[in-house]
């Protein structure tokens, strides 16, 4: 695409007005055209009762079959997956296979979690406990039948929840730790119940497999870029096609999240509100709810004091900016403040974009609605001795201490007391948890401090051991031997990896380069096609992989979340 020379001018003043334009008057500006709504004051009553009886269906499926009935009315062709005919009856389309559907909706949550989390902490008397406090909750919901299934995870994030498509709910392990009473995680829990009967994530989640696919002018560039390289010409086009990307994918930043952050804020006022009516309705105490919200401001200002995750990054490139300038090479220097200015943008978008309001945004709304519907309401005692109950368990203290361990070897090993981090560690695993995934992570870190690869990488073949083993160990393993120069042991933790959890975008990047090794060019530019098309953010490190270099996957999260 060739910009008119005023365009040019006023594209590139505007990027690098986004790099110097102060963070606040930038965040503030996306506040001010992206604002958030209040979600109960668009209806009268309680919201529990604005909703259908009936039972829980999959959203995306509930999404299709409202397609497919409307489309039976309608004169125009619609088929769900087929050549065209609108013949048929309604089941017939909805069972049909659509080619369009994202790929997440065939793994499951387990599957998920296993790739954002560093642990799953299974411990039969918690499980039970919080099944109970589920069961209690969904005795109350008109929407029947939501397979709800509960994890806890080794996160140290007290409100780090999360609801996934089929109904597995996800809670940290420092809300465990961190509670006062059995209200209050039942206050947690009702939230996160509430977005998997409202169908909130299934739907969020389809429209960023939508936003992910990549135009068509981007993956033409890409197989240009591609096979320019191949040829050993075309040095200068790969460079621009890859300036004009960064371009392109600003672009598409603003437009994905400047769409879509009303959607997902409502969401969660409707869990939050769904919530509450449910907390209430199961007997618990509604001062639980209240206890969450504000445990969840303070996390909030903890994270707002913490330093900038992206200076390294913003420095790097301030850097490098300066080099290529003072070389003379214009070019570079442009795509590194194009790079930037992505950076600077998407930053704000973030926070604009945000799918919570402030927490103490959301506590004070949920205040008026408490007082709007449930001003007489006489709350029941506190409940707190269950909970305690559990948490004094022989298995629950066990696991606690050697979760403590891991989490104290980890901050010390950050602060630079690696003796002391080493008793920590060693501490974590001398117990019955020896080879659970978040002590033996712990260690590996540890040890990956100290300089001590070797002892870094046993740590990883243990964690090996935890039958909910995350794709972090995997991915930190095959680096590891990557590094090393093992390049075949390298292959086999990917190929296990990647069968176990189905192709995830972030093994591509590796898996290109051990076909590259092995003079599989065919198949690392097919994979390199096909990242494209499964995560964009990811792509970028697929077309340097497929390029030749040498992947290096503690970068590419940083960059991505850079991106994010």
């Amino acid at each position: 695409m060739i910009f008119p020379r005023p365009a040019r001018l006023a594209l590139v003043a505007l990027l690098l007005a986004s790099i110097v334009w102060p963070a606040a008057p930038a965040h503030a500006f996306l506040d001010r055209i992206l604002p958030g709504t209040d979600t109960k004051d668009e209806f009268d009553g309680r919201f529990i009762d604005t909703l259908t009886p009936g039972a829980w269906k999959p959203p995306l499926e509930a999404a299709m079959q409202e397609a497919a009935e409307k489309s039976s009315t309608s004169s125009a062709t619609f088929s769900f997956g087929g050549g065209g005919d609108a013949s048929g009856s309604t089941e017939q389309k909805v069972e049909a296979k659509d080619v369009s559907q994202p790929e997440f909706e065939q793994i499951s949550g387990m599957t998920m979690l296993r790739m954002d989390e560093r642990g799953i902490v299974a411990l039969p008397v918690l499980d039970a406990y919080l099944a109970g406090i589920a069961r209690r909750l969904l005795e109350h919901s008109p929407i029947r039948g939501a397979p709800i299934m509960i994890y806890v995870t080794a996160s140290e994030r007290y409100g780090e929840a999360k609801a996934l498509p089929d109904g597995t709910i996800a809670i940290p392990m420092a809300s465990i730790l961190q509670a006062d009473s059995e209200d209050e995680l039942a206050a947690l829990l009702a939230h996160e119940i509430s977005h998997v009967l409202r169908g909130h994530h299934d739907l969020d989640w389809f429209e960023q497999r939508q936003g992910n696919l990549v135009s068509g002018a981007e993956l033409m560039l890409g197989l240009a870029s591609g096979l320019a390289q191949q040829i050993g010409k075309g040095n200068e086009m790969a460079a621009k096609a890859a300036r004009i990307l960064i371009v392109a994918e600003a672009a598409m930043t603003a437009t994905s999240k400047g769409l879509f952050p009303s959607w997902t804020r409502e969401h969660e006022d409707e869990a939050d509100l769904l919530g509450l009516d449910l907390l209430i309705a199961a007997g618990y105490n509604y001062d639980g709810m209240f206890a969450l919200m504000q445990k969840m401001e303070e996390a909030e200002l903890v994270e707002a004091s913490k330093p900038d995750p992206y200076q390294e990054v913003r420095k790097a490139l301030e850097e490098e900016i300066q080099l290529q300038t003072s070389q003379g090479n214009i070019g570079g220097a442009l795509g590194n403040v194009l790079q930037a200015a992505t950076l600077e943008f998407s930053t704000a978008l973030d926070r604009a974009s945000a799918d919570h309001r402030s927490a103490t945004d959301r506590l004070e709304s949920i205040r008026d609605y408490f007082d709007r519907e449930y001003a007489d309401e006489i709350p029941p005692a506190m409940t707190s001795l269950p909970l305690e109950q559990v948490r004094k368990s022989k298995e629950f203290m066990e696991f606690a201490e050697a979760y403590r361990d891991a989490s104290t070897a980890l901050d010390l090993a950050e602060k630079g007391d690696l003796s002391a981090a080493e008793k920590a560690a060693r501490s974590a695993v001398s117990g019955p948890y020896n080879n659970h995934a978040w002590t033996r992570y712990a260690f590996y870190k540890v040890r990956l401090e100290q300089g001590h690869r070797d002892r870094a990488m046993q740590n990883l073949e243990l964690a090996l051991n935890d039958p909910y083993v995350p794709l972090s160990v995997y991915k930190d393993l095959e680096q590891l031997n990557r590094k090393a120069g093992s390049m075949d042991s390298a292959a086999r933790v990917l190929a296990n990896a990647w069968e176990e959890f189905q192709r995830p975008a972030a093994l591509y990047p590796p898996l290109i380069h051990h076909h590259l090794r092995k003079g599989e060019k065919a198949r690392a530019q097919e994979l390199a096609i096909e990242c494209a098309f499964k995560n964009r953010e990811v792509a970028k490190i697929c077309r340097t992989a497929a390029e030749g270099r040498d992947p290096d996957m503690a970068r590419t999260q940083n960059w991505l979340q850079a991106l994010r």
